[in-house]
């Protein structure tokens, strides 16, 4: 008995040890409703036009975005019904993914915003936003970040490494077509991290940077240096992990599962850029709550 106890421990010591070597701590991706945010009152209801504008608007950019690399923006309606739209997965997932992702972020809106006057949802992998007011081309400073309480603070010594590969996306996702880029960083011998930043695509270069910037400045500000750690914004996001989480193109998922929750090992962080306002919410706190405590 003992001695296949030895056996089993060596078998299991081998294989971690083969799986760091070569993966470098790769971990599946899983899709998430990561929060909402939504403006205009909350019984707020709408006519029958508006209200099939709205419904127009939401399922064209589900359609739309998977079609077209994982982007589409639009409009619905006429005059002062009029509507604006964008949709965006990140530019890692597959376009069934992306086409799962942005049908239950359609859902997540009309089920947490209604008939608001505008709102934005993110999943970890796609976002959704639509108005009244053209938004297109303009780069929005709010955003929300995520922490996990367990993940412990970055060695000393990684820190600049990490900074420096952030930094670097933050240069170099703005010259792509995509506005996306990942890249990664050895830290030693066995270990790596993981970065990824994208833009939506309605803005230009110079307005994907100085959003990338000021979101990873925020987050320094206000996080400081976890292991893990996302952001999303309305007109950028950032992403960083001590394990591999973002996909290959041949390796995507075919069809997400979805978790419409938060993780309760969770802080979801909302900030402003603009005064560096933000609130700690707890499991179980709605997004759009949090927002009317920071406005």
């Amino acid at each position: 008995m003992s001695e296949f106890i030895w056996i089993k421990k060596t078998l299991f010591l081998t294989t971690s040890f083969l799986a760091l070597l070569c993966g470098y701590g790769t971990q599946a991706d899983v899709n998430q409703v990561t929060g909402w945010s939504c403006s205009g009152p909350k019984n707020a209801t709408l006519d029958a036009d508006s209200q099939a504008n709205l419904d127009t608007l939401l399922k064209s950019l589900a359609d739309k975005a998977p079609k077209n690399n994982g982007f589409s923006q639009t409009h619905a309606g006429k005059g002062g019904k009029r509507l604006y739209g964008l949709a965006q997965c990140r530019g890692d997932v597959s376009a069934a993914d992306c086409r799962h992702c942005l049908r239950n972020a359609t859902w997540t809106s009309s089920a947490q915003c209604g008939a608001r006057r505008e709102g934005i949802v993110w999943l970890r992998w796609c976002l959704l936003r639509y108005s009244d007011a053209i938004f297109f081309g303009t780069w929005d400073r709010a955003g929300i970040a995520k922490v996990n309480q367990t993940t412990p603070l970055e060695d000393p010594n990684v820190v600049p490494s990490g900074v420096d590969l952030m930094n670097g996306l933050v240069g170099t996702a703005p010259r792509h077509v995509s506005m996306f880029d990942t890249n990664a960083v050895g830290v030693g011998p066995l270990e790596r991290r993981f970065g990824m930043a994208q833009c939506t695509r309605d803005v230009d270069p110079a307005g994907c940077r100085e959003c990338l910037v000021a979101q990873l400045e925020t987050f320094r500000a206000r996080i400081g240096n976890r292991r893990g750690w996302e952001i999303y914004g309305s007109s950028c996001s950032l992403w960083y992990h001590d394990y591999r989480f973002y996909f290959d193109s041949v390796t995507a998922n075919q069809g997400d599962t979805l978790i419409p929750v938060f993780n309760k090992m969770d802080y979801v962080l909302p900030f402003f850029v603009s005064n560096y306002r933000f609130i700690i919410c707890p499991f179980g706190c709605r997004w759009e709550e949090v927002l009317s405590e920071l406005v």
